[in-house]
C-alpha cells in the first residue's frame, strides 16, 4: 500500500529522472528510515543512485551521538554510502539569534546543499509526510497566513542546483510506521516529538485528535486542500510575475511601480505584485507578513504624496505623485555610485565610473580554457541563465551561492568576510540575470551555480575593462 502510494507521487510531481544520483537524508527516525527503504528497494526500477545525509545537531548529547551510529550502521547494512556531519546548532543559534528550530533548520537545509552539490546529486529526498503537511497548514493558519502558506509543504523545490522531493507526502503517519513493523526495520525516536512545548506538538498531541472527533477523515481532507491550494497559489504567482516583469522600473537602490498601472489590479494580485517588488529589493520574501502587504495596499490605494511605509529588511515604500518606490530605509539610502542599468548579450556597456563590461556567447567547442584565472573575465553556462542581464550596485538582503562553498551566502556577510573595505562595498558591480539572481560579483566571486560543467553548450563571457581602478582586493581565482 504504502508502496504504491509512493509510487503514484513520484509519477505525479514527477520526482525522478531515470540515472539521478538521489541524496536522502536519514535522521533515524520512522520517516526518513521508511524512505531510504523504500528507495531502496525502488532503485533498479527507478534506476537511481543513493546517499545518504545525516546531521548530529549536538542537541541530544549521547542520544544524538547514537542516532547517528544508527544511520552509519543502517548505511552499511544497505550498501549505500554516507555522510555523517556533526554541527553545534546551539552555538549557531547563540550567536545568529533566533529560535532553536529556525536555528536547526538554516543549518541543516545549508549542510544538505553543500552536500547535494559535493556529491553532483541531483535530488534531496526528505521524509516529510501527509501528517507533516496537515500540521504544517494548521500551524500556518493558528499564525496568520495567505494562500501561499496554506498551500503547506511543496512536494517539490530547489535547493541550489538540487532539487529537494518529498516521495512520502501522501503517505500518513500511521502507514508509514506500519511500514516499518511490517519490514522489520529498527528506527530511533526523538523525545522532543512527544513534549506539547512547541506548537507544532501541541497541534499533533492536542488539536488534531480534538478535530478527528468532529471529522474522522479531517487529515485527509487538509491535505487535499493543501493540493488545491498549492495549484491555485501557484497561478496567482505566475499572473504576479508576468504583472510584475512588465511594469516594474529599476531605480537606484530599489523598485518603482506606477501608480497609474496599478490602480486597475484587483487586490488580490496586487498585494501579491507588492510581496514580489518588496522581495527583490530585500533580497527574498521571508518576513513579509499579510499586515505588511495590506499597509502597503493602502499606501497605493489611500496614501497621499509623501506617506512613508517601514517594511521589513530595513527597506522603506514612499509614495509619490505618480509612483511608489520600495527602496532603503532613511536618508542616505541612494549613494551617488547607485547604478542599474542592463547589459546586452552580446554587447558592450559604460559605467559612470569608467568601468567597461563586454559581453559574448562562444559555442562551447570554440572555447579553449584560459591558462590562468582572471578576476576581470568570468565564463558562465549561457543555457543556464535567464535574460536580460544586469548591471547593479548591491541592495539589502542580496544573497548568491559562492563558488567553492556550496551553499548560499548574504552579500553582507561574503564582503565582511572577504575583508572588503565598507567605503568600496556599493561600488563593486554585481551582474544579475532574469529575476534579479546574482550570477558575478565582479572582481570577487562567481555564482557557483552557473559556472561551466561537462554538459555547457554554449558559454558566457563577460570581461571587464576598468578603465580606472575603483576595486581592489587579494582575491586569486574563483
Amino acid at each position: 500500500m504504502v508502496l504504491g502510494k509512493v509510487k503514484k507521487t513520484l509519477k505525479c510531481f514527477p520526482m525522478l529522472t531515470p540515472g539521478d544520483r538521489v541524496l536522502v537524508a536519514v535522521s533515524g527516525g520512522p520517516d526518513s528510515t521508511a524512505l531510504l527503504h523504500i528507495l531502496w528497494r525502488l532503485r533498479g526500477e527507478l534506476d537511481l543512485e543513493l546517499r545518504i545525509f545525516h546531521l548530529d545537531h549536538m542537541l541530544r548529547g549521547e542520544e544524538s551521538y547514537q542516532d547517528a551510529c544508527h544511520v552509519q550502521k543502517m548505511a552499511r547494512s544497505l550498501g549505500i554510502p554516507a555522510v555523517i556531519k556533526r554541527f553545534d546548532v546551539q552555538a549557531h543559534r547563540a550567536q545568529q539569534g533566533g529560535s532553536i528550530q529556525v536555528a536547526a533548520r538554516e543549518v541543516r537545509y545549508d549542510l544538505l546543499g553543500q552536500a547535494a552539490q559535493k556529491g553532483d546529486c541531483q535530488k534531496v529526498a526528505l521524509g516529510h509526510n501527509l501528517d507533516d503537511q496537515v500540521e504544517t497548514v494548521l500551524m500556518r493558519l493558528i499564525q496568520g497566513t495567505g494562500l501561499q502558506g496554506l498551500a503547506g509543504i511543496p512536494p517539490v523545490r530547489p535547493l541550489g542546483e538540487a532539487r529537494i522531493i518529498r516521495p512520502l507526502l501522501e503517505v500518513t503517519r500511521e502507514e508509514i510506521l506500519a511500514y516499518c513493523r511490517e519490514q522489520g526495520l529498527e528506527v530511533r525516536y526523538d523525545p522532543s516529538n512527544k513534549s506539547p512545548v512547541y506548537l507544532r506538538n501541541k497541534i499533533r498531541l492536542q488539536l488534531l485528535p480534538l478535530l478527528e472527533g468532529y471529522n474522522p477523515n479531517f487529515k485527509g481532507q487538509v491535505a487535499a486542500n493543501a493540493h488545491l491550494w498549492r495549484e491555485e497559489n501557484e497561478y496567482l504567482e505566475m499572473q504576479a510575475k508576468g504583472l510584475y516583469n512588465r511594469m516594474a522600473r529599476r531605480v537606484p537602490g530599489g523598485v518603482s511601480l506606477s501608480l497609474k498601472r496599478l490602480k486597475d489590479i484587483p487586490p488580490v494580485l496586487l498585494r501579491r505584485l507588492l510581496r514580489r517588488a518588496i522581495g527583490v529589493v530585500k533580497g527574498g520574501s521571508r518576513d513579509i507578513k499579510q499586515i505588511h502587504l495590506f499597509r502597503a495596499q493602502a499606501l497605493v490605494e489611500e496614501g497621499q504624496v509623501g506617506n512613508r511605509l517601514s517594511l521589513p529588511g530595513g527597506l522603506e515604500m514612499k509614495r509619490t505623485y505618480e509612483e511608489v518606490i520600495i527602496q532603503e530605509e532613511g536618508p542616505g539610502r541612494v549613494t551617488p555610485t547607485s547604478f542599474c542599468c542592463p547589459l546586452p548579450v552580446p554587447g558592450v556597456v559604460t559605467l559612470a565610473t569608467g568601468m567597461v563590461l563586454r559581453a559574448r556567447v562562444i559555442a562551447r567547442r570554440d572555447f579553449y580554457p584560459q591558462p590562468s584565472p582572471s578576476r576581470w573575465r568570468a565564463f558562465f553556462d549561457y543555457d543556464l541563465l535567464s535574460l536580460p542581464l544586469t548591471v547593479r550596485t548591491r541592495r539589502p538582503g542580496d544573497r548568491f551561492y559562492p563558488t567553492g562553498l556550496g551553499g548560499s551566502k548574504k552579500l553582507k556577510d561574503f564582503f565582511i568576510d572577504e575583508k572588503v573595505p565598507r567605503a568600496q562595498r556599493d561600488e563593486i558591480p554585481l551582474i544579475s540575470s532574469g529575476d534579479d539572481i546574482i550570477i558575478w560579483v565582479v572582481g570577487w566571486r562567481q555564482d557557483g551555480r552557473f559556472t561551466i560543467k561537462g554538459t555547457t553548450k554554449q558559454v558566457l563571457e563577460i570581461e571587464v575593462d576598468r578603465g580606472r581602478e575603483i576595486i581592489e582586493n587579494n582575491v586569486e581565482g574563483y
